[in-house]
């Protein structure tokens, strides 16, 4: 699973702040996601070990990078990995393929991925039949 399944966007990556994590709780909270609303996403806890060694900013900002630099990065790691028809945005939809398939329930993975109903996680969900076939017997 990406280490933070729940950005979405890159803008919501470059607006994601220090303020609006809890490692206590393993909580972080988005703040007028691309639907204008707000919304709690649970960290792993390879977030969170990943977060405590980053350096606490002077401006607030988890990540220290721009957006150009994002997508910069973003499109050498593509090339580097013979991956030019894969984005960003991508990596949602394997992350909740991956969720169902290692045995999480529907609710959980939409909670997590930030889906309002089934309908929008079903469009993001590509299971494989042969991994459905071994469920069966």
């Amino acid at each position: 699973m990406p280490l933070c399944m729940g950005l979405t966007q890159r803008q919501e990556l470059l607006d994601f702040r220090w303020d609006n994590v809890d490692l206590l709780t393993r909580v972080a909270k988005l703040i007028d996601i691309k639907n204008g609303q707000n919304r709690d996403v649970p960290l792993p806890s390879r977030a969170i070990d990943t977060f405590k060694k980053f350096p606490k900013s002077t401006n607030g900002f988890v990540f220290q990078t721009s957006a150009k630099a994002v997508k910069n990065d973003d499109e050498r790691a593509r090339k580097c990995a013979n991956l030019q028809h894969v984005n960003f945005h991508d990596l949602r939809h394997e992350a909740v393929s991956s969720l169902l398939e290692s045995g999480w329930n529907t609710m959980d993975a939409a909670a997590v991925s930030g889906h309002k109903d089934l309908q929008s996680l079903k469009r993001y969900t590509n299971l494989r039949a042969a991994d459905l076939a071994k469920k069966m017997g």
